[in-house]
């Protein structure tokens, strides 16, 4: 608990394939009160920053880069968290997301000012977790939707209350296969998806091969 990073630089020339044990993030956080400021994370086997089961953390002004899975993954009951003006480039997997697996809601999340470019997945996604906010990002180039909310099968949690605001999606989804389109609102199996607020997001230049621009 009550951990700082100040300027602190994690770095690793080459990866071989992505991995997903804890050991290969390059940054795990589980306790309360953590905090890093300028953080960069240039590489890393899995997700950039894993945080699971942390409660009052915050990240101010880090970036994420060359990463196999996403650039700041938050899951296994993560709460109060605030990150302000972070970048996620060149990720494997989703740019910043939350991720709330059956029995572990994450719940009161704030992602104020990101930058995501160059996903090969997801810019910004909500797969289960309540009173999620993302407001004022920039998402530029995913190969899956620029933004995904919702519940995918019985594994996850619901999805309630989003907020969504003040953001800018451009050419999102170039993979035409992958089919989502620039915003994918989604509910499977028996968990919900409800409360998701949507306001002032301009999408453009959405590839003509993707299946739509919005999809609900």
């Amino acid at each position: 608990a009550r951990v700082t990073f100040e300027g602190i630089t994690l770095k690793m020339s080459s990866t071989t394939q992505r991995w997903t044990e804890y050991e290969k993030m390059k940054l795990r956080v589980t306790g309360a009160n953590f905090t890093a400021r300028g953080m960069l994370i240039d590489g890393s086997a899995a997700a950039g920053v894993y945080v699971g089961g942390a409660t009052y953390f915050r990240f101010d002004n880090c970036r994420v880069q060359n990463t196999r899975a996403d650039g700041i993954f938050i899951s296994e009951g993560s709460a109060h968290g605030v990150l302000t003006g972070c970048i996620a480039d060149t990720t494997g997997d989703d740019g910043f997301s939350v991720v709330s697996y059956d029995g572990a809601p994450v719940h009161h999340v704030t992602n104020i000012g990101a930058r995501v470019m160059n996903s090969q997945a997801r810019g910004m996604s909500v797969v289960g977790g309540s009173d999620i906010t993302y407001t004022g990002f920039t998402i530029n180039t995913t190969v899956a939707a620029g933004l995904y909310l919702g519940t995918e099968n019985d594994t996850y949690e619901d999805t309630l209350r989003v907020s969504i605001s003040a953001g800018t999606i451009i050419n999102a989804n170039t993979d035409a296969g992958t089919g989502h389109g620039a915003v994918l609102i989604i509910t499977d199996g028996t968990h919900t998806t409800s409360g998701i607020d949507i306001n002032g997001v301009n999408i453009r230049d959405t590839p003509g091969t993707a299946p739509r621009v919005i999809g609900i």
